[in-house]
């Protein structure tokens, strides 16, 4: 008996392709769905919001305030700014934005900026997944993350004390955003140096009575217990489908199946199964009463929080038709968010049957499609991003270089059977006009990536069309003089999850990749310094929303899963010695340059930069007032504190969104 699990073009262990909302979101989100959603939403909806500015405002600065438009991407400070009916109507010194607003539109009201506070434009997040986490969202969290910080001991000690028992005896325990790469450098957080694997041992010795169900952080694997393994092998062992996914023999046994297992299911072939088995009333499907209350419930949360971190315009990096349904009816009524999504492409069918690229003009609408996506390989903390050359002995990685989805070019022919072509599906969206937006995290994915990119941008000559961006791009091949310049000539930008260096810098440096690599890891400074513009983001759920969270970590690069590190916040961090935890120090950018990667940069890497990024004249109001100004920071005093500064107001069309 084997267990040859195969691994097709969605098996990547990635946070870009949330399987089970891919497997559930057409039965449910069907067209009554999205009648009766709609409905709803409209009977809930207030006409007029009573938070709209009434007549025009102008908010002035007195000297320790400021306002800046980023303009360009620079700060571009401005002494005030007048706003009316949505719209930014005056900019410049305050006598000048007294006359042109009293002159055009009458009376207004005057509020003054306190010291330290600070007008910006709203933040831009271009890489999120908004909807995907619906089906799991009252599952207990036991991420290694909390409040924007890192656990401080996060082992699987901490996973035991902190599941959820339920009440019912028939309920399952269920937990999600688990993440054993986290817990390196935890009190036994590793085992005799190497990373925790999840397996059924480590799954019993958390909880033995109960069925227990952890997902991983990336939303690609489910970790069960014996008990729970057990109940799937017993409700589908006579499935003849079931015993194809796993590979069974027809006198299988359970001790078999759990040998074959081990505790863990990856992606959706096999994760379905563990799902199915989970009680009715603890999933969500196309039987569960009240889905589309439970929809605009996580919506508006989801939303409500996004605006309490400043964001005004978010990126969904895994679109759908699916998703559409949704967020159309609830933002036309609801004036929260600006949304685009970029639509996923798995394999060359999904090439040919999108249509040509049309880009959006009419800046009032609130959801936009932005780029095709394309996901190349996995994660590297999942120990499945693409590698040159094998993990680290201590990583123990089942897939010593990882995983990639296409045929590597130059080839053409699939020696495997279940590749697509990389090169025709990329070739076939640009031949279209669709910007490009490829999923690459390990320097053979990156290197391959910019190949392929590099070899179709050419024949259309998009060298001065639509940004074509690489998503993550972590870990860059090493010749990197050379790829920087293949991604300046041809208009392709790195858009950074920088938790990787603030919350896994550690976990790279020490178990998976080594310091050399892992020195490699998010190159910021050098692609500025190659007048090549980056983005920052969050790839929510895998790390928490927080702009300000994602600038501190670019300027300040320290490696907050350190132990000493770890000991030093718990004890109120004197930034004395920093410099000894960065990873890569030189690669630190300044706060102007962070602040233009959450909002200009991130703009025009969605083609929202009409829409959003800058304050500007006749522009969309939407901005953010801080309460300190973040560009007053520095490589040293930002750390630990850039994070906490509060957004006091967040406005997205004129319109107050936070606090309601």
């Amino acid at each position: 008996m084997k267990h040859d699990h195969k691994h097709d073009e969605n098996c990547t262990h990635c946070a870009c392709d949330n399987p089970l909302f891919k497997k559930y979101a057409p039965e449910i989100f069907n067209s009554k769905f999205k009648k009766d959603f709609t409905e709803l939403i409209k009977r809930n909806s207030n006409p007029e919001p009573s938070n709209l500015n009434k007549r025009p405002i102008i908010y002035y600065t007195n000297g320790q305030s400021a306002i800046y438009t980023m303009q360009n991407g620079e700060l571009n400070q401005k002494e005030a700014m007048g706003v009316y009916d949505g719209k930014i109507v005056a900019l410049g010194i305050l006598q000048d934005v007294v006359s042109a607003v009293r002159g055009n539109y009458g009376e207004f009201e005057r509020i003054g900026l306190s010291n330290g506070e600070t007008i910006i434009p709203g933040f831009v997040e271009p890489h999120v997944h908004i909807v995907s986490s619906f089906f799991i969202d009252d599952w207990k969290s036991l991420s290694g993350i909390e409040d924007q910080k890192l656990v401080p001991e996060y082992n699987i000690e901490y996973l035991q004390k902190n599941i959820r028992i339920p009440d019912k005896l028939e309920d399952w325990i269920l937990a999600k955003e688990v993440d054993p790469a986290l817990m390196y450098g935890s009190k036994d957080g590793d085992k005799d140096g190497h990373l925790i694997t999840l397996d059924l041992n480590t799954l019993d010795s958390i909880n033995k009575e109960k069925p227990l169900v952890f997902l991983s952080s990336s939303a690609h694997t489910f970790y069960a217990n014996t008990i729970a393994s057990i109940r799937v092998y017993e409700s589908y062992r006579n499935n003849p489908d079931f015993k194809k996914t796993f590979n069974l023999t027809e006198n299988c046994t359970e001790e078999g199946f759990l040998t074959v297992t081990n505790g863990q299911f990856q992606e959706a072939d096999e994760m379905i199964w563990v799902y199915k088995t989970i009680p009715e009333e603890q999933r969500i499907t196309e039987k569960t009463k009240d889905v589309i209350h439970k929809v605009n419930e996580y919506l508006t949360k989801f939303f409500n929080k996004a605006s309490s971190h400043g964001f005004t315009y978010m990126n969904d990096a895994s679109f759908s038709k699916d998703q559409l349904k949704i967020l159309s009816p609830f933002l036309e009524e609801k004036n929260i968010m600006k949304v685009s999504g970029a639509m996923t492409v798995e394999n060359l069918k999904d090439a040919t049957d999108l249509k040509g690229y049309t880009p959006y003009i009419d800046t009032s609408n609130n959801v936009r499609i932005s780029a095709a996506k394309l996901v190349y390989d996995g994660s590297n903390q999942g120990l499945t991003g693409y590698q040159e050359k094998p993990y680290c002995e201590k990583a123990n990685a089942t897939f010593k270089t990882g995983l990639y989805n296409f045929i590597n070019p130059p080839e053409t022919e699939d020696k495997e059977g279940n590749k697509p072509d990389y090169i025709e599906m990329a070739r076939k969206l640009v031949e279209k006009e669709w910007p490009l937006m490829i999923h690459a995290n390990g320097d053979a994915a990156v290197a391959n990536t910019l190949k392929v990119m590099s070899g179709v941008l050419d024949k259309k000559n998009f060298k001065t069309g639509p940004i074509n961006r690489i998503e993550h791009c972590s870990i860059m091949p090493e010749d990197t003089e050379k790829y920087f310049t293949i991604m300046k000539n041809y208009n392709i930008q790195p858009s950074f999850l920088i938790g990787h260096v603030g919350y896994w810098g550690y976990v790279f440096k020490e178990a998976i990749f080594g310091n050399d690599k892992a020195n490699n890891l998010d190159l910021c400074k050098s692609m500025i310094d190659k007048k090549i513009p980056i983005s920052l983001h969050s790839d929510y759920p895998v790390t928490p929303l927080g702009a300000l969270r994602m600038m501190e970590q670019a300027i300040t690069r320290v490696m907050e899963g350190d132990p000493k590190v770890k000991v030093d916040i718990e004890n109120n961090w004197t930034c004395e010695k920093l410099d000894e935890y960065r990873l890569n120090g030189d690669e630190k950018i300044c706060p102007e340059e962070a602040l233009a990667a959450v909002t200009y940069n991130a703009a025009r890497q969605c083609g929202a930069e009409e829409w959003v990024g800058t304050l500007t004249l006749d522009k969309s109001a939407d901005f953010v007032i801080l309460k300190e100004n973040p560009i007053n920071m520095n490589e040293t005093t930002a750390f630990m504190k850039m994070r906490n500064i509060e957004v006091l107001e967040t406005w997205v069309n004129g319109t107050k969104v936070y606090p309601k």
